[in-house]
């Protein structure tokens, strides 16, 4: 057992002085640190990544690292000796400003970025990652469903002169199919990040205009979600045959329009997304003129972005030939134009106005969380991403886990965060670091929906345990009341750990050697496979709350190699098995070259 010395990150977004969680425990557990008031704290890193390695500490003071233990001493990874390393970084999170929308590569795609571009792209690991909330958190998770992307589509303007016809086309044309939604998804991302710097300046800044005035401090939500853009649950959402007709006369504007493009366009007055118009949850007619279409640039399709990727969205030019035909192949037949809330709703115009009345709801949060990025990150394309991302407000308490090859950004809040042993991260916007937009379009899988979460599973009263479906890590929370004393088993893997709460005569003693470390808020430990050890917490206060990380002993083939062993200790006899002896037959099956080791990669 070793007390360790963590690394602080003290990144822009972080909170400030004793506001951070990061510098509350960090000040408290390591007594040369001295936290500035001024100064942001972000994260804490727990674990052997180079970027921010923890040491051992030796006679108080910081002596080797963490990973050259682990080198001279193989033994304490126990069951994952063979990685030769820690699988996983542990982290304390402390957020108080937007993190960049973001994603992280899948295994293949880390190994030939790292051999690519080393210089941005520092490891060749995956980084799948998990995060528990200490206090309330709000995040951006994955892509919203689909029927919600069309739904703020119709309901905001800006987002609609942000994207390109082509996107525009192929959200009419996906109807139910999850593939063709996907692909729709896709294009419509892909046109949005790389819109034209112009458009993006104006169409932010049309948004926050309309956003402040709509949202004034005195406002409910309720007031603010009935006044967004004039639309009410007896309202249609705006048709897009409108915006594509817009956009059509904003090149006529420039005088190089075709009268017979535009009549095209005029040609077929179903073709929009909402099939059904709700007028008292009866079928109606389309509103004419719509409400209001914001300002409208000029768009032509496949002319250059800024960064020299093709875009959808960018300046105009007389559309030709190729232009004419997308417009006809969408709007030329009135009997194949897609209804896409007629079509997704079953139960028909009623279900569809329930979807609507929810989101309307649910709005205001959107438009919350959009003008408080503009003041972070005035001008950025990302204050739109609420529109298409799910917004994830949890309460403490609660996990969620986002897999590789997703987009999110986590907003406010304290979080514990643990993941594959990797700092590898592709940004498209909310940042000025350096944003690698045609890569993000590309890995992204372009699933829907919100990302799960994972309420604790209840291991025993004083212990909680979140585990993933990922073989490289899981968290256990550990309270421990005033002057009580808490057996924590060996286990095979080892574990690295954070007190999070605990006021002084915290301890932790190892079961084997009576060897004592005091424990207090703050402090940070690192337990070698197969060493129990025992919790205590102070006489006073309430009692002592730590965090564990460690490999996954609970999904994938620990688990399962666990799960025999018991079985068969328990047909010899055994009453109550721990976990040392399917450990030691765990090694000895890597040790034979067993396809249980591959497993854990």
């Amino acid at each position: 057992m070793e007390v360790l010395q963590s690394s602080v990150q003290q990144y822009a977004w972080g909170k400030k002085g004793s506001d951070s969680v990061v510098a509350k425990l960090k000040g408290l557990g390591d007594a040369e640190y001295t936290v500035k008031p001024e100064e942001n704290y972000a994260e804490m890193w727990i674990g052997t990544h180079p970027s921010g390695p923890s040491r051992v500490v030796r006679d108080g003071s910081p002596g080797p690292l963490l990973k050259e233990i682990l080198d001279d001493n193989p033994h304490v990874l126990g069951a994952i000796r063979w990685k030769g390393d820690l699988p996983f970084l542990f982290k304390v999170i402390s957020i108080s400003k937007a993190l960049s929308i973001q994603a992280h590569p899948d295994k293949r795609l880390a190994e030939r970025l790292h051999a690519e571009r080393p210089d941005v792209y520092k490891d060749d690991n995956h980084k799948p990652e998990m995060a528990v909330t200490l206090s309330d958190f709000e995040g951006l998770c994955g892509f919203r469903p689909f029927y919600e992307i069309v739904w703020n589509l119709h309901a905001y303007p800006e987002l609609r002169s942000m994207v390109s016809y082509g996107a525009l086309k192929a959200v009419c044309k996906a109807g139910d199919d999850v593939e063709r939604q996907r692909s729709a998804v896709k294009k419509l991302f892909g046109s949005f990040v790389k819109c034209d710097k112009n458009v993006v300046r104006t169409q932010v800044a049309a948004l926050v205009s309309r956003l402040e005035k709509n949202f004034p401090a005195e406002a409910t939500p309720d007031d603010v979600s009935a006044s967004m853009n004039g639309l009410k649950v007896d309202q249609a959402p705006e048709p897009l045959r409108e915006v594509l007709a817009a956009k059509t006369a904003a090149g006529q504007d420039k005088g190089g329009a075709d009268p017979d493009e535009q009549k095209m366009l005029n040609k077929n007055p179903s073709m929009h997304l909402g099939g059904y118009v709700f007028k008292g949850g009866e079928q109606g007619e389309a509103p004419s003129p719509p409400p209001t279409l914001g300002t409208v640039p000029s768009f032509s399709v496949g002319s250059p972005s800024r960064d020299g990727a093709d875009c959808d969205a960018s300046v105009s030019s007389p559309p030709g030939a190729e232009e004419r035909k997308r417009a006809e192949d969408v709007l030329a037949d009135v009997d194949k134009s897609e209804e896409i809330f007629g079509k997704a709703f079953r139960g028909g115009p009623k279900a569809a106005a329930g979807l609507m009345a929810r989101l309307q709801r649910e709005d205001a949060d959107s438009q919350r969380v959009m003008l408080r990025l503009s003041k972070e990150y005035p001008g950025d394309l990302g204050i739109l991403m609420p529109l298409m991302l799910n917004l994830l407000q949890l309460k403490p308490g609660l996990a969620f886990f986002m897999t590789v090859d997703e987009p999110h950004a986590y907003l406010r809040g304290d979080i514990l965060e643990v993941m594959a042993c990797s700092n590898n991260v592709v940004r498209a916007a909310l940042t000025p670091k350096f944003r690698d937009v045609n890569l993000l379009v590309e890995m992204l899988t372009y699933n829907m929906g919100a990302p799960a979460v994972l309420p604790a599973e209840t291991v025993d009263a004083c212990r909680k345990r979140y585990t993933p479906p990922i073989n490289d890590f899981e968290i256990q929370i550990l309270q421990v009341p005033a002057n009580e004393r808490y057996e924590l088993e060996a286990m095979p893997v080892p574990v690295v750990m954070v007190a999070l709460e605990g006021g002084d005569g915290g301890r932790v003693i190892e079961s084997k050697t009576d060897r004592e470390i005091k424990a207090c808020e703050g402090g940070v430990f690192f337990l070698p496979a197969f060493t129990p050890v025992q919790v205590c917490s102070g006489p006073t206060g309430a009692g002592i709350k730590m965090a564990l990380a460690h490999t996954n002993l609970h999904w994938g083939m620990l688990a399962v190699a666990q799960t025999a062993g018991h079985k068969r200790r328990a047909s010899a006899g055994v009453v109550s098995a721990d976990y040392t002896s399917t450990a030691e037959a765990v090694l000895e099956a890597t040790r034979r070259g067993s396809a249980i080791a591959p497993a854990f990669a």
